[in-house]
């Protein structure tokens, strides 16, 4: 199981220095968003896109990509906004490819109206879905879908849902982020739910919280999430994937990240030495 964050954790930083001090601190994987102010591929030079490849060759450090979600739907009945998300998160797609990331996390389509029949909202995702696997397919990396939170709009919640989208799209190219976290606000089984998907999942987000109407994403240990079981049933399915911290710290972004990844490696080492 190799440990990762995510870019968002340490904003204020620029990618760069976040790179190596991400390192430095003893993490395996860095998880880049793909998002204004600190990556927008509107903005980068490819000049800037290889410094970025060639620091991570550099540290061996590897990466994941988080393709754009802020103001974008793949179900938007407004066309447009469909358009530009799929534009954005096809270019994170060959941005993933230029850097040597296997696999770019979306979020997948929410409902923004409740009077509009949600056949419509549906189909929209599936079109929008379609297109973006397309381009992966063609660029080879994989896309890795999130399980949501309970949230107004979300719809992509349970595993019946995910496994739907899988079979309904059909490409090897599809399979699974499970964000823990998420989870957390549909069931306390997260074990089960895992067990569920854990065949399509290729990418692991965790962080701490209280459940339904906590903040979701809360740093390590401050939360109620049973972490230890959830990750001895994660090291006995042979997850080879990464397990990525999320979450935003406003006010003290490197002591979380250096306590994040301390607690998660603690248990992580735990559970590898009493099954040796």
């Amino acid at each position: 199981m190799k440990l990762g964050t995510s870019t968002r954790a340490i904003w204020n930083m620029e990618n760069l220095e976040a790179l190596r001090y991400l390192k430095k601190v003893g993490y395996d994987e860095v998880e880049l968003w793909v998002e204004y102010p600190r990556l927008s591929l509107d903005l980068a030079t490819e000049e800037e896109i290889l410094e970025i490849r060639n620091e991570l060759d550099n540290l061996q450090l590897e990466v994941s990509v988080h393709a754009p979600i802020r103001d974008l739907n793949l179900s938007s009945l407004n066309y447009g906004n469909r358009r530009e998300a799929v534009r954005q998160i096809s270019d994170s797609i060959r941005f993933a490819r230029k850097i040597g990331s296997p696999v770019v996390i979306i979020h997948p389509g929410r409902n923004t109206s409740q009077k509009d029949p949600f056949s419509m909202t549906e189909e929209c995702f599936y079109e929008s879905l379609s297109a973006i696997v397309r381009v992966a397919e063609e660029e080879g990396i994989i896309l890795a879908m999130e399980n949501m939170e309970r949230r107004k709009g979300e719809y992509i919640l349970t595993p019946k849902d995910m496994i739907e989208v899988k079979n309904r799209i059909n490409s090897d190219n599809l399979k699974f982020t499970f964000d823990i976290a998420h989870a957390y606000t549909i069931t306390d089984d997260i074990v089960g739910f895992y067990r569920e998907i854990m065949e399509d999942v290729v990418h692991i987000h965790i962080s701490d919280n209280l459940g339904y109407g906590s903040k979701t994403h809360m740093k390590m240990g401050e939360g109620e999430i049973n972490f230890r079981e959830i990750l001895e049933e994660v090291y006995r399915s042979k997850f080879n994937g990464y397990i990525t911290i999320e979450g935003y710290y406003p006010e003290a972004p490197e002591k979380t990240v250096e306590e994040n990844i301390k607690f998660l490696r603690d248990i992580v080492e735990d559970i590898k030495r009493k099954a040796s």
